[in-house]
């Protein structure tokens, strides 16, 4: 075997398993667990199975002149049977679809999703691979007069080489502004489109038994073939776009609660310092009538004027301290509107050993909040005790990790929902009726906290007759925290 014959059969069995994971890793963006050991493991058995290509073909005395891109054949011998030859391009098919169903089933088993949608996302990025590699396998053949061991060596690296660049550029595209996963239904339709186009068009580049090339037919192909390849990064360009604008329109109406919120804070605060001057200034006189009553004897007075005077107290109390003047800005603000609405937030820990953006602490904080002001908005909780109208808010550090939770009574038709909250960011669900201008808030929490590496999970329960609704953000600290 020389070494010609030995690399047309192992790149394209080494090569279709490596853009197979790129395209989950870095295309789609599928989270894997382990991505570094398990691609290093994928490699050494694309390897393998690259060798194992190169021995089969060769032993089987398949000569090189029938290697890629030559295709299957049928034809009638003298004695009128009908005889289908099975080409080595379509044995190296065969040997890399064995290689990625195995790869497949490894990254089933790592993949961090239910598992219909693991074998549908496997099944998508293999469907859009294979059509891909064909498209510009097609356009290799459509070169005219390709002949020699050299020339078929170079056709048979650039397949695999534009196909890396094509996802490559498509990746690149996505992590710009849509660097999150991409949903199931545009990875559907994607693959279905793709193989549907593709090989209408593949179809009518070659005569009925696929023996040789339709030469008529060759300008439209390749034009028409362009185009499918044109298009699908096109798609992908103006998807990141929309995905720009969307993230703007957002980031504008963060920034302007993030700003109303500090303002309200700052004032707040002028308000407060104030009152306490104030009071200061007529603490000498609040002691002389205190001596005074106590000296009449006048009790029942003296504890009236004290109550009134811990009311006057309580007023100035309006500022949070997390250790985050962003979170004690927005809490208070929420506070203000959970107030006129008979609720109370309670805040307990700190928020000052996690180091969260202010667009990021707002967008958790605010939607943590909304989410729990407006909860008690249902029908079934507005006759509910004011003593239990109240939303916890805990900021709470271990050695490895920060928690942010949220918890508030809901509706008793939320019991039992915890995985329909707890599904992908890409679906947001909300029990409200109007569908459009609810259900992001939680989406929005998660997108917030994935850029930060955090986790969040939503438990329903009960602590007796009422339904408990937390929603919990846990961050991994690094060493240095």
């Amino acid at each position: 075997m020389d070494i010609l014959s030995f690399l047309l059969y192992f790149i394209p069995v080494l090569a279709s398993g490596m853009i197979f994971v790129y395209i989950l890793h870095s295309v789609i963006k599928v989270d894997i667990r382990h991505a570094g050991k398990v691609s290093a493991a994928l490699l050494i058995l694309g390897i393998l199975f690259g060798i194992t290509s190169s021995i089969f073909c060769f032993s089987e005395g398949d000569p090189l002149s029938s290697a890629i891109p030559q295709r299957n054949t049928l034809y009638e011998s003298s004695d009128g049977i009908m005889i289908f030859t099975v080409s080595t391009s379509d044995i190296i098919s065969a040997i890399s679809a064995l290689f990625i169903l195995i790869s497949s089933v490894v990254l089933f088993i790592f993949i961090k999703e239910k598992w219909w949608k693991k074998l549908l996302i496997l099944i998508c990025a293999s469907q859009l691979l294979d059509n891909i590699v064909m498209i510009f396998r097609t356009l290799g053949e459509m070169l005219p007069d390709v002949s020699g061991d050299i020339a078929r060596l170079i056709i048979c690296t650039a397949v695999y080489l534009l196909t890396f660049v094509f996802f490559l550029l498509i990746a690149m595209i996505r992590k710009r502004n849509d660097n999150k996963q991409a949903p199931l239904p545009l990875l559907l339709i994607l693959s279905l489109s793709v193989t549907i186009v593709g090989q209408n068009i593949i179809d009518n580049a070659y005569n009925n038994d696929y023996s040789e090339i339709n030469v008529s037919q060759r300008p439209i192909v390749v034009t028409f073939l362009l185009i499918t390849l044109v298009a699908v990064v096109i798609y992908f360009y103006f998807r990141s776009l929309a995905k720009e604008r969307s993230d703007l329109k957002d980031l504008n109406r963060t920034n302007e609660e993030l700003i109303k919120a500090q303002t309200r804070y700052f004032e707040n605060s002028v308000k407060a310092d104030k009152e306490i001057r104030a009071m200061r200034h007529d603490m000498r006189n609040n002691i002389q009538v205190l001596s005074l009553l106590l000296e009449s004897g006048k009790t029942d007075e003296m504890r009236k004027y004290l109550q009134e005077m811990g009311d006057n107290l309580k007023s100035t109390d309006i500022i949070y301290h997390t250790g985050n003047s962003i979170a004690d800005a927005i809490i208070s603000e929420k506070r203000s509107e959970a107030l006129e609405q008979g609720i109370t937030i309670n805040v307990s820990g700190v928020l000052a050993d996690i180091d969260l953006s202010p667009v990021d602490t707002c967008k958790i904080l605010a939607n943590l909040l909304d989410n729990a002001i407006e909860s008690y908005g249902d029908k079934e909780l507005q006759s509910l005790d004011p003593k239990c109208k109240t939303i916890d808010l805990e900021f709470r550090k271990t050695d490895n990790f920060f928690l942010i939770s949220c918890s508030n009574h809901c509706t008793s038709a939320l019991a039992g929902k915890d995985n329909i909250f707890n599904g992908e960011a890409s679906d947001p669900y909300t029990s409200k009726s109007n569908k459009k201008d609810h259900g992001l808030g939680l989406y929005n929490i998660r997108n917030a906290a994935s850029a930060h590496n955090g986790e969040v999970t939503v438990s329903i329960d009960s602590d007796g007759h009422l339904t408990v609704f937390k929603t919990e953000i846990v961050f991994e600290l690094s060493d240095g925290s």
